[in-house]
């Protein structure tokens, strides 16, 4: 019975706390200090620069990128302004560092209206990855509370099936025995297994229909949308390389 009342808490705690106290990571894909995206018209690239003072941190990013946009086009076109596209901020044990996404036209003629529209963005599309527990978070970066969910959801369903495993087996054994006594115990074990049953399953109810409403409205890691459409970096691997391929979401 002791048994029984531990496997009830246990369902109860998945149920109301163990989704809620996952958090998604929110670095974004391209706050790294190697990120350089070619473009039809345009390329991206991250300065990285760290400091104490945030505004001091900006300003050499701002002489950083200028810097090397002369490498790039030469002292003739430097003129070329490079845009802001976004930034990122994290506390290491160097102080504050700074991430800042620029983009900068290819050709010195181009207008700002002539290039792509490039943003950072936290906020994806419907995808019907929702309707299968911890797929969306997945598809969002979020691996930590993905995991979560589908081993929480994989406990409660076990934990459903050994509970009714165990209320079938006790309520068999009550046909075994002619004593009052025994009979009486294997009804009310049979009883307490049934309600721990009930238990598992309205945490894996609660888990997926959880995992439903994160999927559609949690932001998730920020991502770079060129005119809309997202555009990541996914791990590959093939008999003679490995590495990160750029893919672009439709």
């Amino acid at each position: 019975m002791k048994f029984s009342k531990k496997l009830f808490y246990m369902a109860m705690c998945i149920t109301c706390t163990l989704p809620l106290s996952v958090k998604g990571q929110n670095k974004p894909n391209w706050a790294t200090s190697t990120y350089h995206e070619d473009l039809d018209k345009s390329y991206l690239e991250v300065v990285v620069e760290s400091g104490s003072n945030k505004d001091d941190i900006i300003y050499k990013a701002q002489n950083e990128i200028k810097r090397r946009r002369k490498l790039k086009v030469g002292e003739e076109n430097a003129w070329i302004k490079s845009g802001y596209v976004a930034s990122y901020w994290e506390n290491t044990n160097n102080g504050l560092t700074g991430y800042f996404l620029y983009q900068t036209p290819n050709n010195p003629r181009y207008q700002i209206s002539d290039i792509e529209r490039v943003t950072s963005t936290n906020q994806y599309p419907f995808s019907a990855r929702v309707f299968v527990p911890g797929w969306m978070q997945f598809y969002k970066g979020q691996k930590i509370k993905a995991s979560t969910i589908i081993a929480s959801e994989i406990l409660c369903i076990g934990g459903f099936a050994f509970a009714q495993t165990k209320k079938n087996y006790y309520a068999a054994m009550i046909g075994s025995t002619n004593n009052a006594t025994l009979k009486q115990r294997y009804a009310a074990s049979a009883n307490t297994y049934n309600y721990v049953s009930y238990g598992f399953l309205a945490g894996a109810i609660g888990i997926y229909a959880w995992n439903i409403i994160d999927g559609l409205v949690a932001r998730g890691t920020p991502y770079v949308s060129v005119d809309g459409k997202m555009l990541s970096f996914v791990p590959y691997a093939t008999p003679e390389s490995a590495g990160l391929a750029l893919t672009m979401s439709f």
